[in-house]
């Protein structure tokens, strides 16, 4: 594997970040597939409660 002099990330970080890339977009599973979008500068939020 090819890696840069400047390079920071361990070959661990690298092999995860290649896994995560790979991964199939989808939709996420309960309760994480449920959302509200509440547009706000500089804000990110997220939650959900016993419902």
């Amino acid at each position: 594997m090819w890696r840069s002099e400047k390079e920071i990330r361990t070959l661990f970080e690298l092999d995860l970040l290649k896994k995560a890339q790979s991964m199939e977009l989808t939709k996420p599973s309960s309760p994480w597939g449920h959302e509200t979008v509440i547009p706000a500068s500089g804000v990110i939020a997220c939650g959900w409660d016993q419902d």
